[in-house]
């Protein structure tokens, strides 16, 4: 993983999700990714992403999408 992102920050944007009662394909749709990609961030499996520049935005998005604190994962 790199060293952009702190440790965990997959998890909690999968926790956020939920709490929002958002489907994966929803947040696919919002960000304008794809559904792989939300799970690979979840998962925090960056092989499966562009390149890190990219990554951080996607998390950005997707932490201000369900209310997560960006500064609490990179």
């Amino acid at each position: 993983m790199s060293e952009a992102f702190l440790p965990g920050f997959g998890p909690r944007l999968k926790a956020g999700r939920e709490e929002k009662k958002l489907a994966l394909a929803e947040v696919a749709a919002k960000l304008k990714l794809t559904s792989r990609q939300v799970e690979a961030l979840e998962e925090e499996d960056l092989s499966h992403l562009p390149s890190e520049v990219f990554v951080r935005g996607f998390v950005r998005n997707y932490a201000r999408l369900v209310d997560v604190d960006v500064d609490s994962l990179i």
